[in-house]
């Protein structure tokens, strides 16, 4: 699907499933959902530079996999959510 479409998603119920998309987890003792979604939201974010297409971006499942994300420790991800 399109990449810059991020949602933090609180519960799985009220998902809208006519729309393509990816749910990625949290594992919550080691990365905070808000600063997942921060990271995964910045314009910045190289999981964005690895989009393809030059009229609508997207980003292979393979390739979502396979990102890597820096995970600070939990007081640096709080702050980076606050900010």
């Amino acid at each position: 699907g399109k990449v810059g479409e991020t949602i933090l998603v609180k519960s799985r119920k009220k998902l809208d499933k006519t729309q393509t998309f990816v749910l990625i987890t949290a594992d919550k003792k080691i990365i905070s959902p808000e600063y997942l979604f921060t990271i995964l939201s910045s314009n910045a974010s190289s999981f964005k530079r690895k989009s393809e297409g030059n009229t609508i971006k997207s980003i292979t499942v393979k390739k979502l996999k396979d990102h890597q994300i820096l995970i600070k420790t939990k007081i640096q991800q709080k702050l980076i959510v606050c900010w």
